[in-house]
């Protein structure tokens, strides 16, 4: 009689599973999208770190002429990112505002500014990883 109930409990599961492992593939959604190649240059990602302070100079001159940093301050936060360039990055947000704040000895609106200048755009479907979005429904 042990038997025979071991062998209801192990085909109930084995049976359990197959239910579930089918089951799986009605609601899985079907798409036959595929996500984009990645570049095949990585300088497409990581741009050299030459282009990178210039970018940051760029940004920053244009903060200039709007007045919302001085030229100093500018000269202060490109020094920066010069000495750090090449080393890990901040984890957090709120690392890389409090470092703009004591190299470029800015307020906490200005190293907001500048912060949101220095990012990357985030692409037009709002994935920062530029993957497709999910279907909308």
């Amino acid at each position: 009689m042990k038997k025979g109930l071991r062998d209801k409990i192990v085909s109930g599961l084995i049976l359990g599973s197959l239910v579930c492992s089918l089951g799986s593939f009605a609601f899985a959604a079907e798409t036959s999208e595929v996500p984009p190649a990645p570049p095949a240059n990585c300088s497409e990602i990581h741009p050299p770190k030459g282009d990178f302070i210039k970018k940051i100079e760029e940004s920053l001159s244009k903060l200039v002429s709007d007045n919302t940093i001085t030229t100093e301050q500018k000269e202060k936060i490109v020094a920066f990112f010069k000495a750090k360039e090449g080393k890990q990055p901040p984890k957090e947000h709120g690392d890389m505002l409090t470092d703009l704040m004591n190299a470029g000895n800015l307020s906490t609106e200005q190293a907001k500014i500048v912060d949101d200048a220095l990012r990357p755009p985030t692409p037009p479907n709002g994935d920062k990883n530029g993957g497709p979005q999910p279907p909308s429904e």
